[in-house]
């Protein structure tokens, strides 16, 4: 869908939120910024959750350790 919108003859932007913010959310965060930069190199704006959000889940929120169940 990204690559369909880079590709429209029409003015558009894409952007790409990057999961980056280990100390208030689950993130992998050299996986993310080595996505960052591939996608910024592709012509995304990049947005990460470290850098650009003031909070990301609103006051009191804690992150907590878990694991996803075995299927």
């Amino acid at each position: 869908m990204h690559n369909y919108c880079m590709s429209s003859k029409h003015r558009n932007a894409t952007f790409m939120l990057i999961a980056d913010d280990d100390a208030r959310d689950h993130a992998n965060r050299e996986k993310a910024l080595t996505l960052g930069t591939r996608w910024r190199d592709s012509g995304y704006h990049v947005i990460s959750m470290r850098d650009n959000f003031r909070t990301i889940y609103g006051t009191g929120v804690e992150k907590v350790d878990f694991t996803f169940p075995a299927e």
